[in-house]
């Protein structure tokens, strides 16, 4: 085990805080997560459920995607055995069929409609977002817990944090809406002299990319930061402020809506079943399993599954879904 990133607050996401405290392990090129670990307690504001914790398994990416992450949330079982399950899981009727679009991506989760949203803020408004899903948030996005940071070991993550975090920071103003981005702050603890240099070449890194803010900590600065943190065994840190947490399906809601606005189409329910090209090789069409539909061009957001997408096109592309596990917690008197 290299490192330890205790996250300095609650997870706030769209409907609860989750506490978030989770032990990571650093190499010279990236930090990858390890086991979780509890963390502080919860605000005394939390909203949500009492006396349950529910662990999800999760698909992401091996193809690190900054504001891929949403956080997910509780849901009663119990209407998947009742009827009105089978209204919730019916298909969602359209009102029209859409025969053509100039651009239509496949995958109808952030990045995917955060491309729809530039390519229509670029001029490109007829552009159509296919998903399979039956409504928004069903997928990946849907499932992520909202972290954020720029403390990466590969300077194209830094980079991608960075404009991630500017984006953040205008969400509102050129959106609408209010993706949730708040600085509470990654702490990484080294347990000892190798481990702390493993992080500080990783931060001489990130300031060469533009994080100037991220520094190194010592015992008293770390106890400040997080007085729960027992001090034995520790040899040092690293600590970013800007680093924090977003609420994904807000930002989310606020691409889709965009789009609309701007003359895009999302149409639900839909699976790519396949691609059909001219003789040149270029796609001219893409097919569901309901119509076919004319295009111009296609962009392959399907994320964790983009692989299967792009073979349909004869492309080979490197990657592989991998699951990962997310535990929900509430209030309780263990934690300081």
């Amino acid at each position: 085990m290299i490192s330890r990133r205790i996250a300095q607050k609650s997870t706030r996401n769209g409907r609860h805080r989750v506490p978030r405290n989770v032990k990571m392990a650093a190499t010279p090129n990236e930090y990858a997560p390890s086991r979780t670990r509890l963390g502080a307690a919860p605000p005394a504001d939390w909203t949500g459920p009492v006396g349950r914790s529910i662990v999800r398994d999760n698909h992401h990416s091996s193809h690190p995607i900054p504001l891929l992450l949403a956080p997910f949330s509780f849901f009663p079982f119990s209407l998947f055995f009742s009827p009105l399950s089978q209204t919730l899981n019916a298909p969602v009727p359209i009102p029209h069929r859409v025969n053509h679009a100039d651009v239509v991506i496949v995958g109808g989760g952030v990045i995917g409609a955060s491309v729809a949203h530039h390519l229509a803020a670029g001029g490109v408004h007829d552009v159509l977002i296919l998903d399979r899903a039956p409504a928004s948030g069903e997928g990946s996005t849907g499932r992520a817990t909202g972290g954020f940071r720029a403390q990466y070991g590969t300077a194209i993550n830094v980079r991608l944090s960075l404009l991630a975090r500017t984006k953040l920071l205008a969400f509102k103003d050129e959106i609408g809406a209010d993706p949730g981005y708040h600085q509470a702050g990654y702490l990484w603890l080294a347990d000892d002299a190798r481990q702390q240099a493993i992080l500080e070449e990783g931060l001489a890194l990130q300031r060469a990319e533009g994080l100037t803010e991220a520094r190194v900590v010592g015992h008293d600065d770390i106890a400040k930061l997080n007085p729960a943190i027992s001090l034995d065994g520790i040899h040092g840190g690293v600590f970013c402020p800007t680093d924090g947490f977003i609420r994904p399906l807000q930002i989310l809601e606020g691409y889709l809506g965009a789009v609309r606005r701007q003359g895009g189409k999302v149409v639900w329910n839909r699976t790519v079943t396949g691609f059909t090209k001219d003789q040149s090789g270029r796609i001219t069409a893409v097919v569901t399993d309901r119509e076919t539909i004319g295009c111009g061009a296609v962009v392959n957001a399907a994320g964790a599954w983009a692989r299967a997408v792009a073979a349909m096109a004869g492309i080979s592309l490197g990657v592989e879904p991998l699951r990962r596990q997310v535990a929900a917690t509430v209030p309780c008197g263990t934690l300081p």
